[in-house]
């Protein structure tokens, strides 16, 4: 075999063992830069969704003292309503004028007092 052939095959060899060397480099940069940007887009998710935690911890800590504002409101909005339909009742079942005075005075001060 002569030399200058030889010298051609490991010239080949070389120039495809660099190619592949730098094929490497390449795919590797590229599996760094994804990473790189999967890993900024995952801490970007886990901020918004912070963000996201905290507001929703602060609309329940506002619903409940809301709730706690308004429980007493309905509290007297259901004890009206039924002083109302008792009045209603006593009304209704009046036979007469005095009956009916009664009912309405009865109701008046339920209502009132």
């Amino acid at each position: 075999m002569d030399l200058s052939v030889l010298a051609v095959e490991i010239g080949v060899e070389l120039v495809a063992a660099a190619l592949a060397a730098v094929g490497l480099g390449v795919a590797f940069w590229t599996q760094r830069v994804h990473r790189g940007r999967a890993e900024r887009a995952l801490v970007e998710v886990e901020r918004r969704a912070t963000k996201d935690r905290e507001r929703a911890s602060i609309a329940e800590r506002e619903l409940a003292a809301e709730m706690a504002r308004t429980g007493p409101i309905a509290e007297g909005h259901q004890h009206l309503l039924g002083t109302l339909a008792r009045g209603f009742q006593d009304v209704s079942g009046a036979r007469d004028a005095a009956a009916l005075m009664k009912a309405v005075a009865s109701t008046a001060d339920i209502v009132f007092d």
